[in-house]
């Protein structure tokens, strides 16, 4: 059947086979049997439109419908998606594969079995069910937001939206989600969401939620919000992140540009070979697990304060390398410019024990301090030992031992104590580490006594200068940047 309509009243077309119609009418009903398909020629009704079809549902111009739209085609096709179409009122999908385009605001209910295409000029709305395996939701406004209603679907999620995506009931995704809201934000925090897939977000302010496990990678403008009430594995960018998790937390690569906030019954953990680099306060709660980040990579520049049963931090823990690199090299290239004490300029010692001589008081009794301030002198003659910055709060000390020419020649050896600011803080600590940088161990040759916070060396290797050793007291840090005069 082929139909042209122009009716001012409703218009009702039954079609034993395949049915094409266009034209004008008040409302619209149309029914096909056996195997026929619906054809919508260019088509206005301006009242609510309802079409059943055996066949696929197609269209060869653009249908307006001022009232409600009803396509029920149970596992046929249906395709609807020329740009000028206007769906004025909520339109209810029901098909196989579906593709519907509206030029301005969309309002759609889905019950397909395929991959299904959703694209609107202005904001969209949706919700429903995409079930099927394999079956995906595309969604994507051109200049509007995305608000989902309660909506499943068993394949993957891929939304891109010009406005902020929101939503009024929960979403389930079986497979992977993809959210891009480009500078706007996104708002998924009902409590039964549950997102089976990795999650991957791009907006300004992020906030998820999965009743069960995450895992979760975002690229935000601003400032994320993570919650899940299983394990969590987060990864991305953003100015802040914040994690509230009933499980686990493990971190994929972390860049923030200012701070963390995790709170999780288990582990708080990463991956061997992700990093976090978090310029500000980072704060970490395990109620009942531990918390272990071991790369080498990381960097808190500001601290960590971290609550577990046991705690262990590795990496750049309070920005030392990063904030002191400057002034460990100005304390090098000034120890080496002079066989003196180093110079009272930017990056001078708040008190220097100057070049020890083999005769001095001080060398025989092995470095003794001169009074509360005083650094100590080592006890290898042309060694000197100057604090730089003594060791407060979350901000890391850093002392600079400048030794004689040569001492980097294989069979050489050396020892010094530490000033005595860094040594008081030693002996009201309960335990004393020290490390590389890294989170290694010191080398062979090199070693460290506590109780006496003296460093010896033994047959130093060739080329083993510039280093640095990390002193951990309790709380505090203290970085020791040993290097070679060139005299």
């Amino acid at each position: 059947l082929t139909a042209v309509i122009t009716a001012s009243g409703n218009s009702t077309l039954n079609a034993g086979g395949n049915l094409a119609v266009s034209g004008t009418t008040q409302n619209l009903t149309t029914t096909t049997t056996g195997a026929g398909s619906t054809t919508f020629g260019t088509t206005t009704v301006a009242g609510n439109l309802n079409t059943t079809s055996t066949g696929n549902v197609t269209q060869t111009g653009v249908l307006d419908v001022a009232g409600t739209t009803t396509i029920n085609a149970t596992g046929q096709n249906v395709t609807l998606n020329a740009s000028s179409n206007d769906f004025k009122g909520n339109v209810s999908m029901t098909g196989a594969a579906v593709q519907i385009t509206d030029a301005n605001t969309l309002n759609v209910a889905l019950n397909t079995t395929g991959d299904t295409n959703v694209q609107a000029g202005g904001a969209l709305t949706i919700s429903g069910n995409v079930i099927g395996t394999g079956s995906d939701l595309t969604t994507a406004t051109t200049n509007g937001s995305t608000t989902f209603g309660a909506t499943n679907i068993d394949g993957n999620l891929n939304t891109t939206s010009t406005g902020n995506i929101t939503q009024t009931g929960s979403v389930n995704v079986i497979g992977t989600s993809n959210l891009n809201a480009g500078t706007n934000d996104i708002n998924l925090s009902n409590t039964s969401n549950n997102f089976t897939g990795t999650v991957t977000t791009t907006g300004k302010d992020i906030t998820l939620f999965d009743v069960n496990a995450i895992k979760a990678q975002f690229t935000a403008g601003g400032n994320v919000n993570i919650g899940s009430g299983g394990n969590a594995v987060v990864g991305g960018a953003a100015n802040s992140l914040a994690i509230n998790s009933t499980g686990s937390v493990q971190f994929e690569n972390l860049t923030l540009s200012n701070t963390l906030n995790t709170t999780a019954i288990g582990d708080i953990t990463q991956l061997t070979n992700g990093a976090l680099r978090v310029p500000n306060a980072v704060q970490l709660a395990s109620n009942a697990g531990v918390i272990e980040l071991l790369s080498g990579g990381n960097l808190f520049e500001n601290g960590v304060a971290a609550t577990a049963r046991v705690v262990s931090v590795r990496g750049d823990v309070l920005g030392d390398q990063a904030k002191a690199a400057a002034a460990a090299a100005t304390a090098a290239a000034a120890a080496a410019a002079s066989s003196s004490a180093l110079p009272a300029t930017n990056g001078a010692p708040l008190v220097s024990g100057g070049i020890q001589e083999a005769s001095s008081a001080s060398a025989a009794a092995g470095g003794s301090s001169s009074g509360a301030g005083a650094s100590a002198s080592g006890t290898t003659p042309g060694l000197s030992v100057d604090l730089m910055s003594r060791p407060e709060g979350t901000n890391a000390g850093l002392v600079a031992v400048s030794l004689p020419q040569g001492t980097s020649v294989a069979g050489t050896g050396f020892s010094f104590s530490l000033p005595a600011d860094v040594t008081a803080v030693a002996a009201e600590s309960v335990n004393v580490s020290v490390s590389l940088p890294s989170g290694e161990a010191l080398p062979q040759w090199l070693r460290f006594d506590a109780k006496t916070a003296q460093f010896t060396a033994d047959a130093v290797p060739d080329g083993s200068f510039p280093m640095q050793v990390v002193l951990q007291m309790g709380g505090q840090q203290v970085i020791v940047v040993i290097s070679e005069r060139q005299e």
